[in-house]
């Protein structure tokens, strides 16, 4: 058919989101009595296939069926036939979504434990990939409020993760890997090597299956709390005296950690309950 003024012209959406919907339409204010959308693969240079159904001025498709296809549509008026020019429609694609974590110095990985040892005072940087700039990262299952930037700073025990999505599809999120952050039982804080701290603290038997015995400097006071080692805080008192003894008989068998926090600082130590 030879090039007609009254051909029509289409345009349209021509890259789509995964899970999305794209409407191509016939430009300009020409009415046709009749209208049918067709499509083919691409790049096949086969016959375009009749859309069943798609009758109408417009055509919207879905990223499932019609990424990578070419669309026109034929219309009559007035007895004659007129054929649009061809739209191509692709897809958006991406890498996947990564974090790049960057620990400070102190910070341990631990192949055992799957996660990082922190201690107060250290930090894991994590930052995410390109095209990923939509941003929101969580801790234990929740939002950090305010927390939407492509990076994060860890200072805390826990277990984070960020659900990101491409600028050009930001209704597309991914979940990362959840990262590990767990408390480093060998840490060394403020206080700890002070002979009038915490620096002599006993924490017997260990392993032990009911009782757990600690031992603190004469004269020091302050407070005791067990959790495991995912953060969740398990049980807390306060430190009697020189000697304490705490039941632990009622905690599954496992690795703990107990968090000593006295006037002139604290210290972890982890325990054992058979």
């Amino acid at each position: 058919m030879a090039a007609n003024a009254q051909n029509p012209v289409i345009e349209g959406d021509t890259k789509l989101c995964p899970n999305s919907n794209g409407t191509a339409t016939i430009t300009g204010s020409e009415v046709y009595d009749t209208y049918q959308w067709y499509f083919r693969n691409w790049p096949s240079q086969g016959d375009y296939t009749a859309i069943a159904g798609a009758t109408l001025p417009s055509f919207t498709y879905d990223w499932y069926t019609y990424s990578v296809t070419e669309l026109k549509v034929k219309v009559t008026k007035d007895g004659q036939e007129f054929e649009s020019n061809a739209l191509l429609i692709d897809s958006w694609d991406w890498t996947g979504l990564s974090v790049i974590h960057s620990p400070s110095e102190h910070v341990v990985f631990d192949p055992d434990l799957g996660g990082y040892l922190l201690c107060p005072g250290d930090t894991i940087g994590n930052s995410i990939n390109e095209p990923f700039t939509v941003a929101q990262w969580y801790k234990d299952g929740l939002p950090i409020q305010g927390a939407s930037a492509t990076s994060y700073e860890i200072t805390e025990p826990g277990d984070y993760l960020v659900m990101a999505a491409p600028y050009m599809c930001p209704e597309n999120f991914s979940p990362s890997l959840v990262i590990h952050v767990l408390e480093n039982p060998d840490c060394i804080v403020a206080g700890i090597n002070d002979p009038k701290g915490m620096g002599g603290i006993l924490l017997y038997p260990n392993p032990t299956r009911d009782i757990l015995t600690m031992t603190i400097p004469q004269g020091i006071t302050g407070n005791y709390l067990i959790y495991d080692l995912t953060g969740k805080e398990l049980l807390k008192g306060t430190l009697n005296a020189d000697t304490t003894a705490v039941d632990i008989s009622g905690l599954r068998s496992g690795s703990y950690l107990v968090r000593l926090t006295g006037e002139n600082g604290s210290a972890v130590r982890m325990v054992i309950r058979e």
